[in-house]
């Protein structure tokens, strides 16, 4: 079990984690989140805090540990990414149903827009202002020229993703929330 460990550890940090947590890297990261919001979503995931503390002391995933696995590995994930998506079944279904292979409009802006608009949406605020004060910020103007064409944001957008995207948000704070008190 000794030298198992040590094999871990020598691969790095990120290379240990699983197969699903590296697509879902390599989905943030194809869509446009920088690298310091996936470090920083990395870091505060249990498995991944798990995953250091057994592994590596408990040291966090560095800056340098992202840079390096995305020098040597990241087109490879990329590529399975791209198969995974047109894979029938239960794998492709859960894959589809995570914040990061989202298609749609909420789910293309950077992510601490995506993080606003699910406080927003905690706080109970109207979709027409949460539309309004969308439509009026200029990194999410450019990311609908980038992917829509330039349409703006509706609240059907908004709608939708509060019935997919922020219920995950909403499923991840309950089990940090578990993950800290126990």
């Amino acid at each position: 079990m000794r030298n198992r460990a040590k094999s871990f550890s020598s691969w790095g940090k990120i290379p240990s984690l699983p197969f699903v947590l590296l697509l879902e890297l390599s989905g943030r990261l194809r869509n446009g989140e920088n690298q310091a919001s996936v470090l920083a979503w990395l870091n505060t995931a249990p498995f991944v805090i798990h995953r250091m503390k057994a592994r590596f002391n408990g040291a966090a995933i560095s800056a340098e540990n992202l840079s390096s696995w995305f020098k040597q590995d990241h087109q490879s994930y990329l590529r399975h990414f791209e198969e995974f998506a047109q894979v029938p079944g239960p794998t492709a279904k859960h894959l589809a149903h995570s914040e990061t292979y989202r298609k749609g409009k909420i789910a293309r802006l950077p992510h601490q827009m995506r993080l606003e608009v699910n406080r927003r949406l905690l706080d109970g605020q109207p979709m027409a202002k949460i539309v309004a004060w969308l439509n009026a910020e200029p990194c999410v103007i450019d990311r609908m020229k980038m992917y829509f064409d330039g349409t703006l944001i509706e609240e059907g957008s908004v709608s939708q993703w509060r019935l997919g995207g922020y219920q995950e948000w909403l499923n991840q704070r309950e089990l940090l929330a578990l993950t800290d008190n126990g």
